[in-house]
């Protein structure tokens, strides 16, 4: 196992640039309320791109740094074939080595289990490492649903393709790309609660990977602004970025 303390703070440093920019996106999307036709609704797809290639990219980092001697640093090397889902990550990591033990169970994530409103996620619910199995299963449920987000935010020609797609696909009675905006788009208030969702995903494993080794986790956390219910910090001063919600934070 390859994976030092070095090469794992560049890992945790990059995927904290990564999700910066979805942050950005959600930042000048809040810029001023408006009703109807929007054209900032164009950035909702590139949003959950962003949030979503963060955390994909995160992960594909994290296995690189622990197996290849040759390691050119954070982005360098091609993402794993979907280990970052819950159905694969906990093999690929144990393997690797990054984790002593299966991640999903450790997760702690605070996630919007009742879709949303307008730009505000609903219905937050927190997942803990003691919570009830129908809970988890409900957020991996939640974390998988994201794929879909960003496979039909990615590769569409027309966003029509994708809405269409997420009709056919949909089991449940609601898909990501209902909005209450004039064009079909994904709604901003999915499109936040999926980008909290992954940004205390990777602040979490960073921690469990950091205890794991018995490295320093609050050397390798995401920003506490992030995580307030309004931002505090220059560069995001007065974002709501989650409806008015305060995010989960895994102990140290």
């Amino acid at each position: 196992m390859l994976l030092t303390e070095d090469r794992f703070s560049q890992v945790v440093r990059s995927a904290r640039d990564n999700m910066r920019t979805a942050l950005d996106l959600i930042a000048i999307h809040a810029e001023k309320p408006v009703r109807g036709r929007q054209p900032r609704a164009s950035l909702n797809p590139f949003t959950v791109v962003a949030s979503v290639g963060s955390w994909e990219r995160f992960i594909a980092d994290l296995i690189s740094a622990a197996k290849e001697d040759d390691w050119h640093g954070p982005g360098a090397h091609k993402a794993a074939n979907g280990s970052h889902w819950p159905g694969l990550i906990d093999r690929r990591l144990t393997d690797a080595g990054v984790v002593r033990e299966a991640l999903t169970p450790r997760w702690e994530v605070k996630f919007p289990a009742n879709a949303w409103v307008g730009v505000r996620p609903r219905g937050w619910k927190t997942v803990l490492r003691g919570s009830p199995d129908e809970d988890r299963e409900e957020l991996l449920d939640y974390i998988a649903e994201t794929r879909r987000a960003r496979n039909g935010a990615a590769h569409y020609a027309l966003m029509q393709n994708a809405w269409d797609s997420a009709h056919e696909a949909d089991q449940d009675g609601w898909y990501p790309w209902q909005s209450d905006a004039d064009a079909p788009t994904l709604q901003a208030g999915y499109v936040r609660g999926a980008t909290a969702v992954l940004l205390q995903l990777i602040d979490c494993t960073a921690a469990t990977v950091a205890r794991d080794h018995d490295w320093d986790p609050d050397l390798s956390r995401l920003p506490d602004d992030w995580f307030e219910a309004e931002a505090k910090a220059d560069r995001f001063a007065g974002v709501r970025f989650w409806g008015g919600a305060e995010l989960h934070r895994t102990a140290p």
